[in-house]
């Protein structure tokens, strides 16, 4: 039962994480004016017509798999990349908290 909090919360970390790294590529210029928290808003939202996303389709990994690889919204794909992100994130974070545990 630890393990999967380990890893819920290592995921979650790991999603935040990866989302503040992909927005920052695109808006570097913008987080160099106003600051690097700029760069988590607005929230969730479609990559392709910035439509805000829903809780369920927001949610790391499920989300990407109930819907295909599709948005809801417009049905343009959804870069394969959030996903390996997302997945990354969960394993890294996970991992990384339990290792913290056994050292502790």
């Amino acid at each position: 039962m630890i393990l999967v909090v380990f890893f819920l919360v290592g995921g979650v970390a790991g999603t935040l994480i990866a989302a503040l790294i992909d927005r920052t590529i695109d808006r570097r210029a913008a987080i160099t004016r106003v600051g690097w928290w700029s760069a988590m808003r607005p929230g969730a939202h479609c990559d392709a017509c910035r439509r805000p996303l829903r809780r369920l389709d927001a949610t790391p990994i499920i989300g990407w798999l109930h819907l295909d690889g599709r948005a809801r919204c417009c049905g343009a794909p959804i870069p394969v990349r959030h996903l390996i992100l997302e997945t990354s994130g969960f394993v890294v974070g996970g991992t990384g908290l339990l290792g913290l545990l056994l050292l502790l």
